[in-house]
């Protein structure tokens, strides 16, 4: 298993490519962009909220917005 320390969304950009901000939100690509995974980070506390997993139909929707400050 591999772990790593991201202190700054740069650093999880270096590593995860296809990765985006969403108002305070991070948007991962997921099986080969099939699904997206939402989720909240706090780079202080090293902590990782997952708020969605979402396919790509229901991401297009675009109510998760509304958790993320969009």
């Amino acid at each position: 298993m591999m772990k790593n320390d991201y202190s700054s969304f740069a650093e999880i950009r270096r590593h995860f490519g296809s990765a985006d901000i969403v108002g305070a939100c991070v948007v991962f690509n997921v099986h080969g962009n099939f699904c997206r995974l939402i989720a909240k980070i706090d780079y202080t506390w090293r902590k990782v909220y997952v708020r969605f997993v979402l396919t790509h139909k229901d991401y297009e929707k675009g109510g998760w917005k509304n958790d993320c400050g969009r």
